[in-house]
């Protein structure tokens, strides 16, 4: 989802006149269709085989065991296309954004730092509100109208004191 909607901002400021026809209902209910499918794909060894996950010890547990050609496969996989969305939200959108599901995809496979991994993985999940406000003036407008920051701050800065 995040790489869709750093595609929506890049084709708004890129293919401006064709930002309409490109995020057309029909197309946007076809691309998030395409992100759950692409989601239970990449889930299939998970349900095939039982396992769960432990993050705070940064193992799996399987009731049916695979081989480990098919765990080295399967790890593959997901490294590749996790950091194929990821480099194409650098691209697309702000390196700050992929930056911590970088992070979360190198200590899960390869450094094997359970805390540095679920760390990550909050900040991979909590950092794009914050982006959207920092990058966003309409919606920082918004946000400070909703929290009554903008109100408060009106106090200091008026003239009538």
């Amino acid at each position: 989802m995040n790489l869709l909607l750093a595609f929506n901002r890049f084709s708004a400021v890129v293919f401006g006149h064709k930002h309409e026809h490109i995020f057309s209902t029909f197309n946007g209910i076809l691309y998030i269709a395409i992100i759950y499918a692409g989601s239970a794909i990449m889930n299939i060894p998970g349900f095939m085989f039982l396992s769960k996950y432990y993050p705070e010890l940064g193992t799996f547990n399987y009731l049916h065991m695979p081989s480990q050609e098919f765990l080295k496969f399967s790890i593959f996989i997901e490294m590749a296309a996790v950091y194929a969305v990821h480099l194409a939200i650098f691209v697309l959108y702000a390196i700050i954004s992929g930056s911590p599901c970088f992070i979360l995809m190198t200590c899960h496979h390869i450094i094997h730092f359970p805390l540095l991994e679920v760390l990550a993985g909050e900040l991979c999940v909590g950092i794009d509100p914050i982006i959207y406000v920092w990058f966003n003036k309409e919606i920082r407008t918004d946000f400070f109208e909703i929290s009554g920051i903008k109100k408060f701050s009106k106090r200091f800065t008026s003239n009538s004191i």
